[in-house]
């Protein structure tokens, strides 16, 4: 299914030397509104469907667009081409500066925080068996960059409206359609809600409340949404390495191969109900179902993976899909329920929800490629190089090696990666054999261009919202816009 979309440039050199032609060019350059001159094309692509796009079934209940009203001017899936954004808030440069080469550094003191809370309200259970799997992810000095709590955060405070601003319900509708049912609509949010401040000080203190204590404002709510975010993953870690029957993660013996399958399963189980019980402690039903759709997706992704046959194999718009729903999912609904923590309206937090879902594709197709990628180790990516194809897992580099012609059409090694593909690798050789090509193919290179056309889309979705009104929002969109590049940019 083809898309259109609005190309920007994603070399922030280039903003910057437009910028500087213009008479405002010292604010614009660090400013999130940017003031931009869209290229005066489209070009359409094969890509996942966005949340709102996707069918429904038992195991998928989607976000329905009718339940996100996009107002008049913006009613359309992409919007028209613009010449200019409006600017409201000048940040400070080193400030802007900061955000940009480290979007992790805004809220680092916040998601150490975290760290630390989860330690100590989850690896010290009593329970020690559950102690000892749970601690190693949690562990001090293990924690690595937190990508999920810092998205949630840092999309509260670029979402939130400014003081005094009263969020709008989405209407009730009657329409229904094959993507969308009764279910999917989100509950009324709530008439007024309080401002969303910067965090201060104390907001970078460990959070002592026990998970069923509902948070005693919007920041601290931020940071339980951010820390359910990171137990759903984590827990979802521990099942996936059961159920691929992983020896490695981050570098270390899996939970799985120390402890055992058992308790591996058990673990994340404990984890998952744990994150329950915090998300049950913030009372917003939205957020609430939300969040419970990201583990009904996670279970549906995995069995969209083991159960792929025939042509839904080699389809690269079904292994989006799969991707959307084992990882982008968490990112977008997420992202979306930050949103509507902070107060934004229900336009804002769908914009959200798209940002979300491009970062996790871009993610996942980033991570896919490294897989293949003849530079990597078992130290850089925490498992052995071509643990995908060993798996019979399909991702997106033989997917877009197996797809180059020649003068003749498909060229033999395509039709041969083809074959590997269909069988899951499952032959002798194979997985090598299929590294080999994707390396003719290009594979890898492909799939980082793929990713990068999923980080444009985030940062498009970015562009979309409100302009910010406070400097701690306008600093957010900053190190956003910055995230969506390094996630295509990383090397492990």
């Amino acid at each position: 299914m083809g898309r259109q979309r609005t190309r920007t440039d994603s070399n922030s050199a280039s903003i910057k030397g437009r910028c500087e032609s213009s008479r405002d060019s010292a604010l614009l350059f660090n400013l999130v509104s940017l003031s931009l001159s869209l290229n005066p094309f489209f070009k359409k692509k094969q890509s996942a469907p966005r949340p709102d796009e996707r069918p429904s079934s038992s195991m998928n209940t989607s976000l329905s667009s009718s339940s996100f009203p996009a107002p008049a001017s913006a009613a359309a899936t992409e919007p028209k081409p613009t010449t200019k954004t409006t600017i409201a808030i000048a940040l400070d440069p080193a400030t802007a500066a900061a955000a940009a080469a480290d979007p992790f550094s805004l809220v680092a003191p916040e998601v150490e925080a975290l760290s630390q809370r989860l330690r100590e309200c989850v690896v010290a259970t009593a329970v020690p068996v559950l102690s000892t799997a749970a601690e190693y992810f949690f562990r001090a000095g293990s924690t690595g960059k937190r990508l999920r709590p810092t998205l949630v955060l840092l999309m509260a405070g670029a979402t939130a409206p400014p003081l005094g601003y009263k969020a709008t319900s989405p209407p009730s509708s009657s329409s229904s359609s094959s993507t969308s049912s009764e279910d999917d609509a989100l509950p009324p949010r709530p008439s007024s809600t309080p401002f969303f401040p910067a965090p201060t000080r104390d907001d970078a203190l460990v959070d002592t409340r026990p998970p069923s204590s509902p948070p005693p404002n919007p920041r601290r709510a931020a940071q339980r949404l951010a820390e359910i975010a990171e137990l759903i993953h984590v827990a979802s870690l521990l099942h996936d390495d059961v159920i691929d029957d992983a020896a490695l993660r981050r570098g270390l013996a899996a939970v799985n191969a120390v402890l055992g399958n058992k308790v591996s399963v058990l673990a994340g189980d404990f984890l998952l109900a744990r994150a329950s019980v915090s998300l049950a402690s913030l009372r917003d039903h939205g957020v609430t179902l939300l969040m419970s759709r990201v583990i009904e997706d996670l279970v549906a992704g995995e069995v969209a993976q083991m159960s792929a046959r025939g042509d839904d194999l080699v389809s690269l718009e079904s292994y989006e899909r799969r991707c959307f729903l084992k990882t982008a999912s968490l990112m977008s609904r997420s992202s979306q329920a930050a949103a509507l923590l902070s107060g934004a309206d229900s336009h804002a937090a769908e914009l959200a929800a798209r940002y979300g879902e491009s970062l996790g594709l871009a993610f996942q197709v980033t991570d896919d490629a490294l897989d293949y990628d003849l530079g990597s180790s078992a130290l850089s990516l925490g498992k052995p190089a071509a643990a995908d194809a060993k798996a019979g897992v399909v991702t997106a580099p033989p997917l877009l090696a197996m797809m180059d012609t020649g003068e003749g059409g498909r060229t033999k090694d395509a039709e041969e990666l083809e074959a590997l593909v269909r069988r899951r690798f499952k032959q002798k050789g194979d997985p090598a054999r299929a590294a080999e090509l994707v390396r003719l193919g290009r594979g890898c290179e492909k799939a980082r261009e793929l990713a990068a056309r999923h980080a444009d889309e985030a940062v498009n979705a970015l562009r979309q919202l409100p302009p910010p009104t406070h400097e701690h929002g306008a600093a957010c969109r900053v190190a956003l816009e910055a995230l969506a590049r390094a996630v295509v940019q990383r090397k492990k």
